[in-house]
């Protein structure tokens, strides 16, 4: 993989030197056995038990899968195994953007699902705009509820919600900033991580 840089803003390629265009997903940090993938908002993740719940309708076009079978699949045949939720090893939410692990080939998928379920080094670290002023003196404390997933109102895409019976998940909020909105809207920037959580 090859990374054309232009200043701060990076030019992202495919295998083949190809760009693979603004608001497509693209490589940021590759060793031999693993690309770490940028996944913009919107894009979807049909893989793994975690699909329980996430989102039923989906546009083949933002299946990152399907991406990374016509990308890489080429030079990387784990990219075409669906039995093997195509070397990814984890999942992000569609609307949730981040950074994904993929293992290239099938010997580092086993190992990284082997770390993954032993949650060695990993960190779920979250990047949040709330609405409203976060309480500042909540830094350090952990957040902990019932969530409850239902479908969005008008939407295709589904929502979490605080309820009496639901999931547990558990959440320590790190950082929290104030700011102003559009039209002077009280706003917060609030850095959390993912401890404990089945949703």
């Amino acid at each position: 993989m090859r990374v054309r840089f232009h200043g701060s803003r990076s030019e992202p390629l495919s295998e083949d030197g190809e760009s693979t265009g603004p608001g497509e997903p693209h490589a940021v940090v590759e060793n031999q056995d693993m690309i770490f993938f940028w996944k913009p908002r919107g894009w979807s993740m049909s893989v793994g038990k975690e699909r329980q719940g996430a989102d039923e309708v989906e546009r083949e076009e933002h299946r990152l899968e399907i991406w990374l079978a016509e990308h890489w699949g080429r030079s990387f045949p784990i990219a075409h195994a669906a039995d093997l939720q195509h070397g990814l090893l984890h999942r992000l939410d569609r609307d949730t953007s981040g950074l994904v692990a993929w293992a290239k080939t099938y010997e580092a998928y086993y190992l990284g699902r082997l770390q993954f379920s032993l949650h060695r080094g990993l960190v779920k670290r979250y990047l949040c705009v709330c609405c409203g002023h976060f309480p500042l003196d909540r830094q350090g404390c952990f957040i902990e509820t019932s969530l409850r997933i239902q479908p969005a109102k008008g939407e295709t895409s589904k929502r979490c919600l605080p309820a009496r019976i639901g999931l547990p998940a558990k959440t320590m909020v790190r950082q929290v900033a104030h700011f102003a909105g559009p039209g002077g809207a009280a706003l917060s920037l609030v850095e959390a991580d993912r401890k404990d959580a089945t949703v």
